[in-house]
């Protein structure tokens, strides 16, 4: 039952809410994959093109995009944004959890991840960890490709949240548990970002350790270079390569060998040019240690291209923003000018003005509210749910109920009026077969009739021929009255009378014979000729008449059949030949 609700909702989805074909939906999809780093505001609006097809009938698709448009967002830094699409991601999945893929889990989990990414950036690492955990669970319970891949996601930002309250230890096992995974299934593209994980844990007197990461990342991405198929996607591979390098120009940056960590970042700059939230991060860099040399201009240009270039993306992260003001305010106050320092001053205050804490706290509040009322919905939305596959499993049973009833008085009607045509067909067979018999007894009568004629006419010739009555015939003459005689014999034994009989015998007893010579197969065709007259009850006398023999040969035959036949003495021939049809 519940199968064929599914199979109606589907039905419904694939006929309304598609204004693209699959290939459509396809490319727009690939084509999210690749802007969504270098055109964010593209990449929304296509997918806010695709929700728009998907939302009057949602399906687990219009999740997946609802999450997505998250996480864009949150790459800009417009947290309460991202999390209200998040909110929207999970309601979606709560109307299509029945036919989610992955229908054992309590929520997606790579949403619960994105939500724990929130809480993390807001500082509220207990609530970070909670969905961090609540994730790893989930990923427990999905198929082995996202089991795969989701997993180690989880373990990487708990281990970050163990990091941020200070334990590094704790940290370092997570970091492990994920690169072991990783390790064993071959994933070159994401041990990369497992050793992202484990810089941030090299102590900045340990440069050593430091280099032996580089030399096995640099190995790790050589190795993926000459693969021309692996399983990572190859805009992942290098953005995690990129990020390795930033890592590791953030290393050099707090050793305060600018130059070694500008070589790094430049690197980390040109891997990272489809992602422009990352990109930027290493350009800033690359200016705060341009600040630090005092080579302020070429900071300062560094600075403004990058501002530029938010401008030309459509991008409006405040975050970023601020932070590009900040190194400013430092260039100008430290060249002294005042007139640009006013002026990023009051961009600061603007910025900050928009960043509206409150907004955040607010989308988390209600997200909160969301989730609590949701495990008492979804008890609602199973019960309801029940109630609606009873009352459709009910109306389906009454249906086939009226079906069966209609069904069974059709074929009652139909028994009854087919019987009634057989007895009228057995009827007619019967009154045929009636018939036949009153026509075979009427030819066995004429036949008799006839051959009683015949024998006087026969006797009466040769009468005359005895006494001579007459004596007026000639030599001739009585020769051909010798002749007459002969051939009266003949007609009263002839063949062709039999015959006759036999064909009307046989239209009217058709599987009398048959069914004789199966129970007696010595029987002679003089044994079956006189079988047929029994059947016929003739008498002795009779049977003589229409053979044109004597009596006692009848006679003699009769006792002959009886043995063949094998009958008892006390039954009588005609009673045992009428009970074979």
């Amino acid at each position: 039952m519940k199968n064929i609700l599914l199979f109606f909702l589907f039905l419904n989805t694939a006929l309304f809410s598609q204004k693209y074909s699959k290939e459509e939906h396809q490319a727009l999809n690939d084509s999210v994959k690749l802007i969504r780093g270098i055109q964010p505001l593209k990449a929304i609006n296509m997918l806010l093109e695709i929700a728009d097809t998907q939302k009057d009938f949602p399906t687990p698709q219009l999740t997946n995009t609802y999450n997505i448009i998250a996480e864009i967002l949150f790459k800009q830094g417009l947290f309460s944004e991202s999390l209200s699409y998040l909110k929207l991601s999970l309601d979606c999945f709560a109307l299509t959890r029945n036919n989610f893929p992955s229908t054992n889990v309590t929520y997606p989990p790579w949403i619960l991840i994105n939500i724990g990414n929130v809480y993390f950036h807001n500082k509220n690492f207990e609530k970070a960890y909670e969905y961090f955990q609540m994730a790893k669970e989930n990923f427990q319970e999905t198929n082995e490709h996202n089991k795969l891949y989701g997993l180690p996601t989880a373990y990487d930002n708990i281990g970050k949240v163990f990091l941020e309250k200070g334990s590094r230890d704790s940290a370092l096992v997570y970091f492990q548990k994920s690169l072991k995974i990783r390790e064993e299934n071959k994933l070159k593209g994401a041990m990369i970002y497992s050793y992202n994980n484990l810089m941030i844990l090299v102590p900045r007197d340990n440069e050593s350790l430091a280099l032996k990461y580089e030399k096995i990342v640099d190995s790790l991405y050589k190795q993926i270079s000459l693969m021309p198929n692996q399983p990572d996607s190859r805009i992942n591979i290098e953005s995690n390569y990129g990020i390795f390098n930033y890592k590791l120009g953030q290393f050099y940056y707090d050793l305060n060998k600018f130059e070694k960590s500008i070589n790094y970042l430049i690197k980390s700059s040109e891997f990272l040019s489809n992602s422009f939230n990352d990109k930027i991060n290493s350009e800033l860099l690359i200016a705060e240690c341009k600040i630090a040399l005092k080579n302020y201009k070429q900071a300062e240009s560094i600075l403004i291209d990058n501002l530029n270039y938010l401008t030309d993306i459509g991008v409006n992260s405040p975050l970023l923003k601020v932070r590009i003001y900040n190194l400013l305010n430092k260039v100008y106050s430290d060249l002294s000018m005042k007139d640009q320092l006013i002026l990023v001053k009051d961009s600061i205050i603007n910025l900050n003005a928009n960043i509206s804490d409150n907004k955040l706290s607010n989308s988390i509040l209600s997200l909160e509210t969301s989730l609590l009322l949701d495990e008492k919905q979804r008890e609602l939305n199973d019960e309801l749910v029940n109630y609606y596959y009873l009352v459709f499993g009910l109306v389906i049973a009454v249906i086939l109920f009226v079906i069966l009833i209609v069904s069974l008085r059709l074929n009652i009607n139909f028994q009854k009026e087919k019987n009634k045509r057989l007895a009228i067909q057995k009827e007619l067979i019967n009154t045929e077969l009636r018939n036949k018999q009153l026509e075979l007894i009427g030819t066995t009568s004429y036949i008799e009739q006839r051959n009683s004629y015949l024998e006087n006419l026969r006797d009466s010739l040769k009468y005359k021929s005895i006494s001579g009555q007459s004596p007026d015939f000639e030599s001739k003459g009585s020769n051909l009255n010798s002749d007459l005689t002969k051939e009266l014999d003949q007609i009263i034994g002839s063949k062709n009378s039999f015959e006759s009989f036999n064909n009307q015998f046989n239209k009217a007893f058709p599987d009398f014979f048959k069914n004789l010579i199966s129970l007696h197969t010595d029987l002679s065709s003089t044994d079956l000729q006189l079988c047929a007259y029994i059947k016929l009850n003739q008498s002795n006398q009779d049977i003589a008449r229409i053979k044109n023999i004597s009596l006692r040969t009848v006679e003699s035959q009769r006792y002959r059949l009886r043995k063949k036949l094998k009958i008892e003495k006390t039954m009588d021939l005609f009673n045992y030949l009428t009970n074979i049809d």
